[in-house]
């Protein structure tokens, strides 16, 4: 009886071992399986702030181009249409990003360059258009430049603006608004040349968006493939406005390569072209 009762003992012993084996266990691929998506996602997020910090060091390569323009205005030096037409011809580039560009005292569009596609915005109010008031009121009280769009433009295709704020300095010293300079991107070649198809090259799924005027979601870029359940947003900050990117594994954020050697983030390749180095955002300036 006694032998017996030890052998229940021993058995019992052994199922209670063997459930604390289980448990300890089941909790490890727990935290190893946590570990993973945490990791998995610490490279998604860096991922997306990365793109978003390429897509506005690409802006302000555009910026640079137009900076002659606007120190010239900023001088008090009162600009020819002539002179205008000679110095947009040398913004304008071949690859056809930058489609138009915008010279608008008092947020009124006075002239265009090249003139003969663009008539159409002569006399546009940046200031009151209901597609283009806001970013443009914003840039004018921050000082800072701003992105509208992407949207239908008034000369026709889709584009993006940027307002870039032009002040004057008074005999006191004051600075003043005098308008603003405007580049019109063509967006989608925008968008070539920064490459961000690496996204999706990398297995990602992605969708990047802000919020309209009216709380409705402005599609900036997104990949082939719709993205799926589960996807980690980041909020990254531009100039003025926010932007959400949507990314995760298309394959989820457990794959059999994430529990190997972690994969290296999308490289960008500087675009070519003419266009001199940025002087990229102060870290206050564009937080991500």
């Amino acid at each position: 009886m006694k032998k017996r009762n030890d052998q229940n003992v021993i058995v019992k012993r052994a199922v209670l071992v063997f459930i604390l084996m289980f448990l300890v266990l089941l909790a490890a691929l727990a935290f190893f399986t946590r570990s993973i998506v945490m990791r998995e996602q610490l490279k998604a997020s860096y991922t997306a702030e990365a793109t978003v910090a390429n897509v506005e060091a690409q802006l302000n390569r555009y910026l640079a181009e137009s900076e002659l323009l606007k120190s010239i205005v900023e001088s008090g030096y009162e600009i020819s249409d002539s002179d205008f037409a000679a110095l947009s011809k040398l913004m304008y580039d071949e690859d056809g990003i930058i489609k138009a560009v915008e010279l608008a005292p008092n947020g009124v569009v006075r002239s265009v360059y090249p003139k003969a596609s663009n008539a159409d915005v002569l006399g546009l109010n940046m200031l009151r258009h209901p597609e283009r008031k806001v970013e443009a009121n914003l840039a004018k009280e921050s000082g800072q430049y701003t992105i509208a769009g992407p949207f239908q433009l008034v000369q026709g295709g889709t584009g993006a603006l940027l307002f870039d704020p032009i002040y004057t300095t008074g005999a006191d010293g004051s600075q003043k608004y005098w308008g603003f300079s405007v580049l019109v991107l063509d967006w989608e070649s925008f968008l070539d040349e920064i490459q961000i198809n690496k996204l999706q090259d990398a297995s990602y799924e992605y969708l990047i968006w802000k919020e309209g005027h009216n709380g409705e979601r402005i599609v900036i870029a997104q990949g082939d493939r719709p993205v799926g359940p589960n996807t980690l947003e980041v909020a990254c900050a531009v100039p003025n406005d926010t932007w959400y990117f949507e990314i995760r594994p298309a394959t989820g954020w457990i794959t059999p390569t994430a529990t190997r050697t972690p994969s290296t983030p999308p490289s960008w390749k500087r675009p070519h072209g003419r266009h001199r180095p940025p002087t990229l955002p102060k870290r206050g300036s564009f937080l991500i």
